[in-house]
């Protein structure tokens, strides 16, 4: 269905359905654990969209490359991509973007952490600063459930650094 949608969409001439279309491949993707594939879409998606100057479409695709950058484990490149999708979401003024970048950036760190025990201290300390600050965002805007997830994050981060109090403290607040 899609690759019919990108066809005609192309053959339209629609740039801009033409990245949503390439975006949606990426996804399906990225969902089987096709990374290579997922991250040629994004990226002809991508370029689309800085063609057309879709701010908003450029940041939602970085984000997404940085997510298929993650899976990947290329975590370097991932923290790159979420820091970029970032400037450009603090940009628009989209907060719901913004803090889903920020509680990427820390669960991102919070692997990185787990591969790094020379550098884990201060990636996990990163990982809650950037948590800390999704979390403040999604409560301000009313998110709910991302409110609730960046808890469960914070209660993970903090059971790692070996705070076992604000972990369960954390918990409690998540459920």
């Amino acid at each position: 269905l899609y690759e019919e949608s990108l066809a005609i969409r192309k053959e339209l001439g629609d740039k801009h359905g033409t990245a949503m279309s390439l975006n949606n491949l990426g996804n399906i993707a990225q969902t089987e654990g096709n990374y290579a594939v997922a991250r040629a879409f994004v990226e002809e998606s991508l370029a689309i969209l800085r063609e057309v100057g879709d701010r908003w479409g450029i940041a939602t695709n970085t984000n997404q490359l940085a997510r298929i950058y993650g899976e990947m484990g290329r975590l370097d490149t991932a923290v790159v991509l979420f820091k970029v999708a970032l400037g450009i979401y603090r940009e628009l003024g989209d907060r719901n973007g913004e803090a889903k970048s920020l509680a990427q950036l820390g669960s991102a760190n919070i692997y990185r952490a787990q591969e790094d025990p020379m550098l884990e201290k201060v990636l996990l300390r990163d990982a809650l600063l950037y948590t800390d600050s999704s979390l403040s965002i999604y409560r301000e805007i009313g998110e709910l459930h991302a409110t609730s997830d960046a808890y469960r994050t914070r209660s993970e981060i903090n059971h790692a650094i070996g705070d076992d109090a604000s972990a369960l403290a954390d918990h409690k607040i998540a459920e």
